[in-house]
């Protein structure tokens, strides 16, 4: 069997500690933690749910603001909510065809 065919059929665990993934998540403070795999790449972040509530709100608050600025300088026009449900509608009928 070559290796693009393997199939895990239990999940890939690390083990650590309780202590030390609160070391690793805490560290400055700022920096999430990289799982890295066998080849050095980073392929996830872990964070904590305080860090990532913070940065998804501050993510929304920095496109809220992006938005009414936009708006401010003329940039925007009315939003025709019942035309986006009928867009929405049709592209899902047409999705489902398939």
């Amino acid at each position: 069997m070559i290796e693009s065919e393997l199939q895990y059929t239990q999940p890939m665990v690390a083990r650590v500690t309780r202590a030390e993934l609160q070391h690793a998540l805490e560290g400055d403070g700022e920096n999430p933690v990289y799982i890295v795999d066998a080849s050095g790449e980073p392929t996830h972040v872990v964070l904590s749910i305080s860090k990532a509530r913070f940065l998804l709100d501050d993510s929304l608050e920095r496109s809220l603001q992006v938005g009414f600025e936009q708006s401010d300088r003329g940039e925007s026009h009315a939003w025709d909510v019942e035309a986006t449900l009928s867009e929405a509608r049709r592209r899902r009928a047409l999705k489902s065809k398939d």
